[in-house]
């Protein structure tokens, strides 16, 4: 093993992308996951995105539409982000938004 092939798990251990910090087997390092409330109307889009998120150290609730993401934060759940699809049928995710924030 030479000297650059040493160092390479301390930069490793080190390493930051997308705002996190990666240990040496490249996971994220988190303190506890964060809740994250992820609304789209596709079944593939959430069926897709839903493991990524969850790698990224997030707890993700999924739902299928806007009414279904104001329901649960009407009845108290919590969420630290809330990622949506804009365009969904009924309420929109501008509205669903709006609503959130109102």
């Amino acid at each position: 093993m030479n000297a650059n092939d040493e160092r390479v798990p301390e930069i490793r251990a080190g390493m930051v992308g997308f705002g996190m910090i990666f240990d040496e087997t490249y996971r994220p390092v988190f303190e506890s996951e964060r809740p994250l409330l992820f609304g789209d109307e596709s079944d593939y889009f959430r069926n897709m995105l839903t493991p990524v998120l969850k790698a990224a150290g997030y707890s993700v609730t999924t739902v299928a539409g806007a009414e279904d993401a104001v329901r649960l934060i009407k009845n108290g759940q919590q969420f630290d982000v809330i990622v949506t699809d804009i365009d969904m049928p009924g309420m929109n995710g501008f509205d669903l938004a709006q609503t959130v924030h109102g």
